[in-house]
């Protein structure tokens, strides 16, 4: 036999109430999850040649930005890599989740969990992380705002840290093995392509550069590690990028540096100067208002 309870009218009122706040909470915590605030035409993704401002904190996709009269994200990350490898080559833990290949899975799936908590981790323990750079934390947080939607153009600069930590070009067993900097950047562009469709991709190659002690090591005479030199990271991404169907700008041969003028554009054989950062910044927006 089943009793049934009258409940009094101002406590059903009550639970009413109750019940449609609770729901309505659910529903602004969801819409508030999915909100994505920040609109950008272009987001450059890379390493410390995109990253790492000047001292007056100009960055050359910015530079981009007022040449071609939109808004622009530096989403660059100094000290990291298209592949996985970056614990190998800088000794952090943290640094593997924010490779180009993690920051597509990021994007692809709207998951920023994994590397908002290795951001945090690294900022607390900074002392032992030699790759933390104090424009990290502001990078990651407008990162994860970006409606990647809305983004007309992404940029991908990477390959200079594959080269110089020695990172194997490809993986002849599997193509797609994200230790490689091949299979980074064929996971990469598959992911980005399946979540965005419409979204234009664009490559950048790494440029010339010179490493030691007294810059002598040219990159097309020295290699590392399990690496080549960096002209073949250089004609692999512009395989890749044939293969996906993506542009491919070749920065290697075509930006205006090399070791003859290096000491024009370039702080240390590597890093871009003020005019390195003018000089790739027109490079760019010259590209990008030619191909629309």
């Amino acid at each position: 036999m089943r009793i049934k309870m009258k409940i009094p009218p101002k406590k059903h009122m009550v639970m009413c109430a109750i019940a449609v706040l609770i729901v309505a909470s659910l529903l602004l915590v969801t819409f508030w999850k999915k909100e994505k605030p920040l609109v950008y035409d272009i987001v450059v993704l890379g390493d410390s040649i995109v990253g790492n401002p000047l001292p007056d904190g100009a960055t050359f996709p910015e530079l981009v930005g007022e040449k071609l009269g939109v808004t622009v994200l530096n989403g660059g990350l100094g000290g990291t890599s298209m592949s996985m490898n970056a614990r190998q080559l800088w000794g952090s833990i943290a640094s593997t989740e924010w490779s180009m290949v993690k920051l597509a899975e990021a994007i692809a799936y709207d998951d920023w969990k994994s590397l908002k908590a290795t951001m945090a981790y690294a900022q607390s323990y900074n002392e032992v992380n030699n790759q933390w750079l104090d424009y990290f934390q502001e990078t990651m947080d407008y990162l994860y705002q970006v409606d990647f939607s809305q983004v007309k153009v992404l940029v991908i600069e990477h390959g200079s840290n594959d080269y110089n930590g020695g990172v194997p070009l490809d993986n002849p067993e599997d193509k797609y093995d994200i230790t490689t900097f091949g299979g980074a950047l064929r996971r990469s562009l598959k992911l980005l392509i399946e979540a965005y469709p419409d979204m234009r991709i664009l490559i950048v190659s790494p440029m010339y550069c010179s490493l030691g002690e007294n810059h002598d090591k040219k990159c097309y005479e020295n290699r590392y590690g399990n690496g080549g030199f960096l002209q073949e990271y250089v004609e692999l991404e512009k395989e890749i990028a044939k293969e996906f169907g993506v542009e491919w700008l070749d920065a290697y041969h075509e930006s205006g540096i090399w070791e003859d003028n290096a000491s024009e554009y370039l702080a240390d054989c590597l890093h871009l100067n003020a005019k390195g950062h003018e000089l790739l910044s027109d490079f760019l927006a010259e590209y990008l208002s030619e191909k629309k």
